[in-house]
């Protein structure tokens, strides 16, 4: 009789795991390091800080669960998801240029160096989609790097590196 009413209760309440709450205010799920790079889509961007890291506009383009995070400690991060945060416009009002904000859901890769960060970036200059499209002067710059800040600090003018 006790199992009837077990089962009868597990029935009527179902075994559903309660829905994740959803973020109210942009940032990370997890506590970085700044300033970061964010690395992926053919580009190699710094980031300041998380109001930068988070915020971007729908016109831009950028797909954030398609980019990794390499942090100034040398964590390296995956973003599993972006969602937008707080109010935003349709895209036809203002062709996409307001700023947007997104909670970022990421994942720290369990062993992170500056090895795993260079490749990460020579990635994104063998990409024919980046600006270096393979350059050998970019890449014999990313293998230079000697530590973590440094690569961050010359990541600022990543553009120039194929001169």
């Amino acid at each position: 009789m006790f199992r009837r009413i077990c089962l009868a209760l597990t029935l009527l309440t179902g075994c559903r795991a309660a829905k994740p709450v959803a973020p109210v205010a942009p940032g990370t799920s997890l506590t970085m390091a700044y300033p970061v790079v964010l690395i992926g889509q053919g580009n190699i961007t710094v980031r300041d800080d998380e109001a930068a890291l988070t915020s971007t506009t729908l016109a831009s383009g950028l797909n954030f669960t398609e980019c990794k995070i390499a942090d100034s400690a040398g964590a390296v991060y995956a973003i599993k998801a972006a969602p937008v945060v707080g109010p935003s416009s349709a895209w036809w009002r203002d062709m996409g240029t307001s700023q947007q904000a997104h909670f970022l859901e990421v994942e720290r890769h369990p062993k992170s160096s500056l090895e795993d960060i260079k490749l990460l970036l020579l990635e994104q200059i063998a990409s024919p989609q980046g600006v270096w499209a393979g350059n050998p002067n970019a890449v014999a710059k990313v293998k230079a790097f000697k530590n973590v800040p440094r690569l961050i600090f010359a990541a600022r003018e990543s553009w120039d590196w194929s001169n």
